[in-house]
């Protein structure tokens, strides 16, 4: 082998490197691509969760005075029921006295 075969090998393989450093860059590019569609759906993602943060959040301020009233309801129910208890023992204990 000669010098002018081994500097034509040499040339053939850089060519042949160049080849897959060009498919090499055309496959980063369409990386890159692929990383700005998804750093731009992860900020519509984000975006979207914190709006729906908010909206949660002024759900819950808006429905904590319905819960305080329907507690107090359960509250006046029970208060109730326990004074009809109350009063019906009384006018039972009064029956039976006057029965004697």
């Amino acid at each position: 082998m000669d010098k002018i075969d081994l500097i034509v090998k040499i040339f053939e393989g850089q060519e042949k490197l160049l080849e897959e450093i060009s498919e090499l860059k055309i496959m980063l590019v369409k990386q890159e691509g692929i990383l700005e569609k998804q750093e731009e759906n992860i900020a519509e993602h984000i975006k979207r969760t914190n709006l729906l943060e908010d909206n949660i959040e002024l759900l819950r301020t808006e429905v904590r005075p319905i819960q305080l009233h329907v507690s107090n309801i359960k509250f006046l129910g029970k208060l109730f029921i326990g004074f009809s208890m109350l009063i019906g023992i009384i006018v039972g204990i009064i029956k039976i006295l006057d029965f004697f």
